[in-house]
């Protein structure tokens, strides 16, 4: 078969890489930063990723018509960028990402990135990956890219069938849904979603924060379908919108700014104001708003999904629109915007959803004005959810199957569940720690539920790597206030780093942190010391 496009992937799941797709995301690179290190000419801003030298060997295939999907971790490719062409070019990189210690000089330039949400785990076995995420820019192999062209006749359809913000990849529509009807089956009812609904309803906006791994955005995205289908005549996904705020994130991303393209002639810069996602919305939302008043109805509902909202500068972000999210001051009270001076007012059918994860920042931290408006619902660490997945019944039947003789899958599951909710309690009684930075259920959460691979991944590639970001630098620290005995098996105490320990080994280092005993590889029953009573009580 021949195939004309092909899918290359790009790990981004680290700070350093993430910022920067963020910031290609809101801004793109100005036309005349390109044309100042490049022969090529761009009227608009345009988004572009590097490639490190030393890695460029794949980067040498990628094409025009291309595929660039990006690994941002926990198991999800969440962006992907449809390539416009490639350069090599140190200049431009360094002026674009003059804070990396190696240059991405080899550049691909996109007509589009867009939101998507594509599990690591089914690229990695349809291309036969070695690993369950790329390391490194590498291209997944043709059987791979047959396996998703038969499958979905096309990889730009599987993109676009793929899309969280959008149905096509088409720069013009970035950061705005379509007009189709919102499938019921996107979504699945919770019975939180009455409860989060009251609060919206009574205050326009909320933030759902909690550790990582808690399902705030999951659940955001879950509700706010749900949300708009219950409170809507004809509910489109146009009603539906998601940024990701970061320290790039700024007032003329979110409301408006200025841009600079070429002038009519050729000859010059004309400079345009151009309206941010929120202006956008807003002015949607008030639009939708007049229809249904004057026919007779109820004005539907948009919501403006705002992901890692801790993470951008709130005061800046919102500028002097920050008053006009209070309920009573929605279409009564206008300010002035900076740069068009247009008059400008939140529309009451306009609701904020944000999710803020409590391991970068306290509630404390969040801007007082800000939290003063925003109503705030804690996710914390569901095991319920856990023992769900697992088929194990109850948390005592859980403790009554580690407890025990089992076969080796049962006892993973309930060991990993216990275990979880043994670190998270050991976690919450350091001062330097704290309940903001426990283990999210979500790491625990499978593809396959009867994997013992997959049990084994969370725990080697996830859970470990995030206890030893938490005590980077101190694993020793790790493995006396946390891990315990444990850590023997866990942390090579000689290099500092994580073990790659075996699945028995797994099994054995849960056994030892739960404090239960192990012999001829069945668990049995032993008396645990009142540590271990008082932390799975």
């Amino acid at each position: 078969m021949d195939t004309p496009q092909r899918l290359f992937l790009s790990p981004c799941n680290n700070a350093l890489a993430l910022g920067h797709l963020h910031q290609q995301l809101s801004r793109g690179v100005a036309p005349e930063t390109v044309s100042s290190h490049s022969d090529q000419t761009i009227e608009d801003p345009v988004p572009i990723w590097g490639v490190e030298a030393g890695n460029q060997t794949h980067w040498d295939e990628v094409s025009p018509g291309d595929f660039v999907l990006f690994y941002t971790g926990n198991g999800l490719y969440e962006y992907a960028g449809n390539v416009q062409r490639t350069e090599h070019n140190p200049a431009l990189a360094s002026e674009i990402w003059d804070d990396t210690d190696s240059s991405w000089e080899y550049l691909i330039f996109f007509d589009a990135v867009i939101e998507v949400e594509i599990d690591a785990d089914k690229i990695s076995d349809a291309g036969e990956l070695f690993r369950p995420h790329p390391v490194g820019f590498t291209k997944l192999a043709e059987r791979g890219v047959e396996q998703i062209v038969d499958a979905h006749g096309s990889l730009e359809q599987y993109i676009t069938n793929s899309a969280v913000v959008e149905t096509a990849l088409g720069g013009a529509a970035r950061n705005s849904m379509s007009d189709e009807p919102i499938d019921s089956d996107s979504f699945e009812y919770q019975p939180r979603f009455e409860s989060i609904a009251r609060q919206l309803r009574v205050n326009k906006q909320v933030i759902f924060h909690g550790p990582p791994g808690t399902g705030k955005t999951y659940t955001a995205r879950h509700f706010a379908r749900w949300w708009i289908s219950e409170q809507s005549i004809a509910p489109t996904e146009s009603q539906l919108r998601l940024v990701t705020f970061h320290p790039s994130f700024t007032y003329e991303d979110f409301l408006e700014g200025l841009t600079a393209a070429h002038d009519s002639n050729g000859t010059g810069v004309q400079y345009t104001i151009q309206d941010g996602i929120f202006k956008k919305i807003c002015d949607d939302a008030a639009t939708a708003a007049a229809h249904a008043h004057a026919d007779g109805h109820d004005p539907p509902p948009y919501v403006l999904l705002i992901d890692e909202i801790n993470r951008g500068n709130l005061a800046q972000i919102f500028g002097e629109t920050i008053t006009l999210l209070e309920p009573d001051k929605r279409q009564t009270v206008y300010s002035e915007l900076a740069h068009s001076s247009e008059r400008f007012t939140v529309p009451s059918n306009l609701y904020l959803i944000g999710t803020m994860n409590t391991a970068d920042r306290s509630i404390a931290l969040v801007d007082a004005a800000l939290r003063r408006r925003f109503r705030f619902l804690s996710f914390p660490p569901a095991y319920d959810t856990l023992i769900q997945q697992f088929d194990l019944g109850s948390m005592e039947q859980t403790k009554a199957i580690a407890t025990s003789d089992y076969e080796r899958l049962n006892g993973l599951q309930s060991l990993s569940v216990l275990a979880l909710e043994r670190l998270n309690n050991r976690i919450i009684n350091l001062p330097d720690l704290g309940k903001g930075k426990q283990i999210g259920h979500s790491y625990l959460l499978l593809q396959n539920p009867n994997s013992e691979q997959e049990l084994y991944d969370a725990w080697r590639y996830e859970i470990l790597p995030l206890l030893e970001e938490y005590f980077f630098g101190q694993l020793d620290r790790l493995q006396q206030d946390i891990l315990g005995d444990a850590g023997e098996i866990f942390i090579n105490s000689a290099t500092q780093e994580i073990n790659d320990f075996t699945l028995d080994e797994l099994v054995q280092a849960l056994h030892i942190l739960l404090g239960f005993k192990q012999h001829a590889g069945v668990h049995s029953t032993a008396t645990q010391d009142q540590r271990t009573d008082d932390e799975l009580s």
